[in-house]
């Protein structure tokens, strides 16, 4: 993940956990909140426990959908935002799971909001 004040961003081409993957664990350390950009157009599929290796919020944007199923939870998480917006507004900038460089990064640093 790439760090932007108190939130830890992550960007997956792909997620889906349904298979040999037994657990999904974060390491969010001393990170407040977690966000996770799925850029694949079928969406996310998760059928097994993902969870934050410290109490956090999580931030799960998948424009093309989430499917939860069988042992799909959240551990650890405080606040939980699942959505299929293309975009979540942080601070002055606007996390979307695309790469992007350093400049844009920093101004992510605050508290998210989703963007409609």
């Amino acid at each position: 993940g790439t760090a932007a004040g108190r939130n830890l961003l992550h960007r997956f081409s792909l997620c889906d956990t349904r298979g040999a993957i037994n657990s999904v664990s974060i390491q969010n350390k001393g990170y407040r909140s977690v966000m996770v950009g799925v850029t694949d157009p079928l969406g996310s599929f998760i059928d097994t426990p993902v969870s934050l290796s410290r109490p956090g919020q999580l931030y799960w944007l998948s424009p093309g959908g989430i499917q939860l199923s069988g042992a799909g939870t959240f551990l650890n998480v405080q606040q939980l935002t699942l959505s299929t917006a293309t975009g979540l507004r942080v601070g002055d900038g606007l996390f979307n799971g695309v790469p992007a460089s350093a400049a844009v990064l920093q101004l992510l640093s605050r508290d998210p909001r989703r963007e409609n």
